[in-house]
């Protein structure tokens, strides 16, 4: 699903463990908004939980709490 400027993508990590994939919908790398500004190519959640929809509103709190930069990964 896409979720403010996120694709965010549950899936199964083992049998009903849940947790999911949080990617920027340009492809760039996130920032992760903490002190020493981390880059990845995406972001998964934890811990794990016991249904996808629970997995993806955790991602989406994240999204929400501004856990991730919006803007592009400075060159």
């Amino acid at each position: 699903m896409e979720y403010k400027q996120f694709f965010v993508k549950a899936f199964e990590q083992t049998p009903g463990k849940w947790r999911a994939r949080v990617k920027r919908l340009d492809g760039k790398p996130i920032i992760i908004a903490r002190r020493d500004k981390a880059k990845v190519d995406e972001f998964v959640t934890s811990p794990d939980s016991s249904t996808p929809d629970d997995a993806l509103r955790r991602a989406i709190a994240a999204i929400d709490a501004g856990a991730f930069s919006h803007r592009p990964y400075p060159t």
